[in-house]
């Protein structure tokens, strides 16, 4: 992930061990809620900030990955032959 290198960042880089283990779980590996201020945010930076172009509600981003899944599987199941 690409972010603003802050007191918190640099020091959570040192934590590779931990982070990795968080990855391993499937866990994104950004502890929010655990700075003092709001500067030591690890704040998005570069490509996936880029992708951000609207703001959503949690009910709006959820919707559209539940309805792009939906499609994707649809169409994923056109090209199951079955084998009798």
């Amino acid at each position: 992930m690409r972010v603003h290198a802050t007191p918190f960042v640099l020091d959570w880089e040192k934590r590779r061990t931990e982070y990795k283990q968080m990855l391993a779980e499937g866990k994104i590996p950004t502890p929010y809620g655990t700075q003092k201020t709001v500067a030591e945010r690890p704040f998005l930076m570069g490509q996936a900030a880029g992708a951000i172009d609207t703001v959503q509600t949690a009910k709006e981003i959820v919707d559209e990955m539940v309805g792009q899944a939906h499609d994707l599987i649809r169409s994923a199941n056109s090209c199951l032959v079955a084998k009798l």
